[in-house]
């Protein structure tokens, strides 16, 4: 791939003795502080896993098994909703475990699904009919996906919104589809994978917006869909999916070099401003790292406005989700260490 000779000429980037996150979590700057975990995490945890094989997600004793309780799935949720009550929790966790497991699907070495665009488009309007309450599920996804729309439902019957974040996540998953069959077939795409294009794209990837709501949702959330569409409320949710996003390309950037073609922001650095490694990722952690700035201090002025204080809880909860993930992915098996080219 057009990495491989950058990769033989990159200098080292961390010691040896040191792994690829916890050289991350080093350079990246947090919302706030390290977070915490729920004091109810293990049994969220195992619930959890329970859930994906009680839907057939997972097969106890198998690969997928061992993986996805590996990967710890539940404590992103337990590390950004701390204080919530564990069943709203679970439900959160459910919906990670349920996004984990299709990203999963999506991705080209575990069905071949990555790259085939149409049966992409098939399988998401199935599952918007089902989050419409349309259609029955016949899949073990799509069972699990009815799961949870009916626990939303339980909550709130009002799942427009709920549905149109699921619709934007589904539709950036085929746009990525489609460029990947595009790049199998010889045809360049930098143009539209780009720089500039790239943080509206990362934005729905994320799936963040999906998470977003269904915690709304979940957790009774007192502000109105009118009042979650400020303007200000709006630019800090997605600058902070998009910077959710971002930390997931830099911690997933190990699995990612080895595939032939990801839509992964330092892969995109280094292709369009034709960057090494290492100027590319130093360019991605010092942008991100400036934008949690900006998040910061836009989220400070809006809330020093006493009109402003109900949308407090509202704002914390993003700034968790960063943070969180920041330690959930450093400490995930998800996620491991970067390849040993990397290492100088």
């Amino acid at each position: 791939m057009f990495l491989s000779k950058i990769l033989a000429a990159s200098s080292f980037l961390f010691s040896k003795g040191e792994s690829w996150r916890e050289w991350l979590v080093s350079k990246l700057d947090l919302v706030d502080a390290l977070p915490e975990l729920h004091n109810e995490h293990v049994k969220i945890e195992e619930e959890t896993l329970q859930w994906s094989v009680d839907f057939k997600l997972i097969k106890e004793g198998t690969k997928g098994y061992l993986k996805s309780q590996a990967a710890q799935f539940s404590k992103l949720c337990s590390y950004a909703l701390k204080d919530a009550p564990k069943e709203h929790v679970k439900v959160l966790s459910e919906l990670v475990a349920w996004l984990f497991e299709r990203d999963d699907k999506l991705d080209q070495k575990e069905e071949d699904l990555g790259d085939k665009p149409d049966q992409v488009i098939m399988l998401d309007e199935r599952n918007l009919q089902i989050l419409r309450g349309t259609l029955e599920p016949e899949s073990p996804s799509e069972k699990a996906l009815k799961d949870l729309r009916d626990k939303a439902y339980q909550v709130n019957p009002d799942l427009v919104t709920l549905v149109a974040k699921f619709r934007d996540y589904f539709q950036a998953n085929w746009l990525e589809a489609e460029r990947r069959d595009q790049h199998k077939k010889g045809i360049d795409i930098s143009k539209l994978a780009s720089v500039s294009s790239y943080y509206e794209f990362r934005i729905f990837t994320s799936a963040v917006q999906v998470y977003y709501e269904l915690a709304s949702i979940i957790l009774k959330d007192p502000l109105t869909d009118e009042e979650k569409e400020n303007v200000v409320i709006q630019k800090l949710s997605n600058t902070s999916a998009y910077i959710i996003g971002v930390h997931n390309d830099l911690f997933s950037l190990g699995k990612e070099l080895e595939e032939d073609y990801a839509e992964n922001l330092v892969l995109i650095e280094m292709r369009e401003n034709n960057l090494t490694l290492k100027e590319a990722l130093n360019k991605v952690i010092a942008n991100v790292n400036k934008l949690i700035s900006e998040y910061k201090a836009l989220r400070d002025d809006f809330l020093r406005k006493p009109m402003n204080s109900k949308f407090r809880e509202y704002i914390e909860r993003m700034d968790k989700l960063i943070d969180g993930n920041v330690i959930f992915s450093s400490k995930s098996e998800r996620y491991k260490i970067i390849p040993k080219e990397l290492l100088l």
